[in-house]
């Protein structure tokens, strides 16, 4: 059993490699033939960068969690890798462990509570939050000496690369990269945060984050796409010890105890992952105009999930 465990987690650590190596190759292909595309291509080659940030959070997530190298020195080289987001690996480390310290409560510098009031803020004032307040010098002062080295080094490296392509081809790094690497990025890990956590209860151990039960092969397609992220989040939460390939498995061993407790089910896990926009407009309104009832003491209408589409 344990040489099975060990062979999960290095198949899955491949996994992840390959996964972050095939979404930055198309990021760079797209950006290529950026400028010789049609109108109508380069509004679908920003639709689809934006996605792909959004898998690359995913990827940047269990990494945090469990390094895919036993190196130091490797590790520090992946977490370098990710120098194409303007946010720095090991600033993440330190903004994500700190979101699991306060699981989305008031204290909790991510979290999509609106002031003191257990209520959601709505998405669109979360979003504009994100961008306002990135809270890097707050982690940045809590770093040891050699992570705020390393933060420099990833984030002078993202200027790098950008101004490297801006000179292969400024009007592709002012049109596509930019605003997806930028700006989308950052978009895109604030929808995921609080679609991971909208709507729920603060500080009700079993509706403080959302999950998806994976009653379907259409819907298990989809959580293997997303690594998990989505669908598993609760369980994730719950025991964050649990290798990313295993949640599932663990989910499903306490999934009759979430129906139980009416822990809330996510919208997020659609066809967004195949590139549809029309699934991901949905699921903003969807997941907008439902933050609150749970807090509202509604929670059988909060727990019905939209079908997967």
């Amino acid at each position: 059993m344990a040489h099975d465990a060990r062979r999960r987690v290095r198949w899955g650590g491949v996994a992840l490699l390959g996964y972050h190596g095939i979404i930055v190759a198309m990021l760079l292909v797209m950006f290529w033939h950026f400028a010789a595309a049609p109108w109508w291509l380069r509004v679908l080659f920003l639709w689809i960068g934006l996605v792909l940030a959004g898998r690359l959070e995913a990827i940047l997530h269990w990494t945090t969690h469990f390094p895919v190298f036993r190196s130091p020195a490797l590790n520090l080289v992946h977490r370098l890798s990710f120098c194409i987001m303007p946010s720095p690996a090991i600033w993440y480390r330190y903004l994500h462990f700190h979101h699991h310290r306060f699981n989305n409560g008031a204290s909790d510098a991510t979290s999509t509570v609106a002031g003191h009031e257990k209520i959601h803020a709505s998405i669109w004032s979360y979003l504009g939050l994100s961008l306002r307040d990135l809270h890097v010098r707050q982690f940045f002062e809590q770093m040891k000496p050699r992570h705020r080295a390393e933060c420099i080094l990833s984030f002078a490296l993202t200027v790098m690369l950008t101004t490297w392509l801006a000179v292969l081809d400024w009007r592709a790094a002012v049109l596509f990269w930019a605003p997806v690497t930028w700006i989308g990025s950052i978009l895109m890990v604030a929808i995921y945060n609080y679609t991971d956590h909208v709507p729920s209860v603060p500080d009700d151990p079993y509706r403080y984050a959302t999950y998806v039960p994976l009653d379907s092969g259409y819907l298990r397609f989809l959580s293997w796409l997303d690594l998990h992220n989505i669908s598993t989040h609760l369980t994730h939460h719950r025991a964050p010890g649990i290798y990313w390939t295993e949640l599932p498995r663990q989910q499903a061993a306490w999934q009759n105890e979430y129906r139980r407790r009416n822990a809330p089910i996510s919208d997020a896990l659609n066809s967004t992952i195949l590139f549809n926009p029309v699934a991901f407009v949905r699921m903003l309104h969807r997941v907008n105009s439902r933050r609150n009832l749970l807090s509202r003491g509604d929670a059988s209408r909060s727990l019905t999930a939209s079908a997967p589409n």
